[in-house]
């Protein structure tokens, strides 16, 4: 049965996601600031700085499901106090050195000897890590095995300007469904960015014209296909199209108020971002 209220506002994860780097977030770059500052609990540190120590604990918690971003004048009282930049706590990345003081040299994990934590230089120019999010191919429905053989790794990309604290995810293209969408059409070969649509949500309300990753899943969820599409919004209905020259592809219409079960589940997963295509040399 295709459900609105469970078609449009809930996101399945998918076990085959890879686990980011362990600094992906300002809450655990915060927190991993404050123990290179030698301060060894969040009490000590928020003392010392003049702050609540509810608040200094809910902003190293900052990027996790639930939890809210500090704030930039945020972000600079720590910086000073913990000799780092600002732009490193919120992005992750800047042109200054982020953790100041930090030689690049790699970090072995205390109590872990031979496992090896990345260098602080190392962590700040990369960028972060976004997760792959499979093919998307309207009109292809592979099965869920298909999907979890040997998934592509993460690419290291910049945060979103906008949602710099929410997942991403990358979708690879295939097929013609948005040949003609307008400004710029999504081709066969083109990456597609998203950020994660449950982390979305209360952020932003859907509205027309948004790009988006949608799921469908047949026979109780063995069969799934991803698509991309552009949401249009009715008072009785939600459609997701596809912009193509090929009349083949057809719109997934959501009315409110069905009723009949098709076997058939349709979830948004991502809202695109961006698309990145390379050239050929």
């Amino acid at each position: 049965m295709i459900n609105p209220s469970v078609a449009m506002i809930t996101t399945q994860r998918s076990r085959r996601f890879a686990t980011p780097c362990y600094m992906d977030t300002p809450g655990k770059r915060l927190r991993e600031a404050r123990k290179r500052a030698g301060f060894r609990s969040a009490s000590a540190a928020a003392e010392a700085i003049g702050v609540p120590i509810a608040t200094y604990n809910s902003h190293e918690r900052a990027g996790d499901p639930g939890a809210r971003a500090y704030k930039p004048e945020h972000a600079r009282q720590y910086a000073r106090r913990f000799g780092v930049t600002p732009e490193w706590l919120l992005l992750g990345t800047d042109q200054a050195g982020g953790l100041g003081g930090g030689d690049g040299a790699e970090q072995v994990v205390s109590g872990h000897p031979g496992t090896r934590r990345p260098g602080l230089t190392e962590i700040v120019h990369r960028g972060v890590e976004i997760t792959p999010g499979g093919i998307v191919e309207a009109g292809a429905f592979r099965s869920v095995d298909e999907y979890n053989d040997d998934p592509p790794p993460p690419m290291l990309g910049l945060p979103d300007r906008e949602f710099p604290n929410l997942k991403q995810y990358y979708y690879e293209v295939s097929g013609d469904s948005m040949n003609a969408l307008k400004k710029r059409p999504i081709l066969s070969g083109d990456i597609v960015v998203g950020i994660d649509y449950e982390a979305f949500q209360g952020r932003l309300p859907l509205r027309d014209g948004m790009i988006v990753v949608v799921e469908q899943t047949l026979n109780g969820g063995l069969l799934r296909e991803l698509s991309i599409k552009q949401l249009e919004i009715y008072e009785d209905r939600y459609e997701l199209h596809p912009r193509s020259t090929n009349a083949a592809h057809k719109p997934i219409i959501i009315k409110h108020n069905i009723e009949a079960d098709d076997g058939r589940t349709v979830r948004i997963l991502a809202v695109a971002r961006r698309i990145i295509n390379e050239l050929d040399l």
